[in-house]
């Protein structure tokens, strides 16, 4: 297994115990193969890591919604 795979596992691991419910379902169901890829040849040959990513990240709309983004990147001050 390479440091990516060790990494991502660890990186979906840690996400997957935080969450419950629908965020979790999200996080299972809508992650998939695209954004694995993604993070693969973009996010981990730029920084070789995923500190303050997260993914399918849940934002309230306007029209009093819920949506799921992929990736966000959220950094406390």
């Amino acid at each position: 297994m390479s440091v990516f795979d060790t990494s991502y596992e660890a990186f979906m691991q840690e996400h997957a115990r935080k969450r419950k419910g629908e965020r979790l379902r999200r996080l299972v169901d809508g992650h998939g193969h695209a954004e694995r890829l993604f993070l693969k040849q973009v996010r981990w040959r730029a920084l070789g890591e995923f500190q303050y990513l997260q993914p399918e990240f849940e934002v309230k709309d306007f029209r009093d919604g819920t949506r799921y983004i992929d990736f966000t990147f959220i950094r406390q001050a």
